[in-house]
């Protein structure tokens, strides 16, 4: 209980020691954000290595295919231009979204951001009908279909109800006639 006493008080008091060395750390929103930073870093060093190793393959194919030796240094810069490349839609990606005020990435903002790009754009969208991915243009088409559905079928029962009581004689009224003169009164 000593040892949960001693941790309630460091989270308290913002303090944190090290299990390896004992060191007492002070936890700050400045030492949150550079953890936080840090963790960033690892994460994107590990999709690099990735896409490293994707673009790898990819270049070793296309030499084989070509019978040109690429070296490391071409793999690497290549790989650092995707990369970059990848960074820069993602930020497009996002900002799209924020602009049409979401928090996800839909598929109409990532055909947004290459539009300026015709063989990228037919290719994502022969990708997307392939794989039954819809954005919004059909979604909004599905949905005012299906409002167009409802109205009728709620006009077809309106007008069978009206026909239901119509088979029954209504009752008949007549009118009274109006004077057309002083005469008449």
């Amino acid at each position: 209980t000593q040892q949960q006493n001693t941790t309630q008080h460091a989270i308290k008091h913002d303090i944190f020691a090290m299990p390896s060395s004992g060191e007492v750390i002070e936890v700050n929103d400045d030492f949150v954000e550079e953890y936080e930073q840090e963790k960033r870093e690892e994460e994107a060093k590990k999709i690099k290595r990735k896409v490293y190793h994707t673009v790898a393959k990819m270049v070793e194919e296309e030499g084989k295919s070509s019978g040109k030796i690429l070296t490391k240094e071409y793999v690497y810069c290549l790989t650092e231009l995707v990369f970059a490349k990848v960074n820069r839609f993602a930020k497009d990606f996002e900002a799209f979204s924020r602009h049409a005020g979401r928090k996800v990435v839909r598929p109409e903002d990532v055909l947004l951001a290459v539009r300026k790009n015709s063989s990228a754009v037919d290719a994502l969208q022969l990708y997307m009908e392939s794989n039954r991915i819809v954005g919004s243009a059909a979604r909004k088409r599905a949905k005012k279909a299906q409002q167009q559905r409802k109205k009728r079928q709620r006009i077809i029962d309106d007008l069978s109800s009206i026909s239901s009581s119509d088979q029954q004689e209504p009752e008949r009224r007549v009118l009274p006639t109006i004077p057309n003169t002083q005469e008449d009164y």
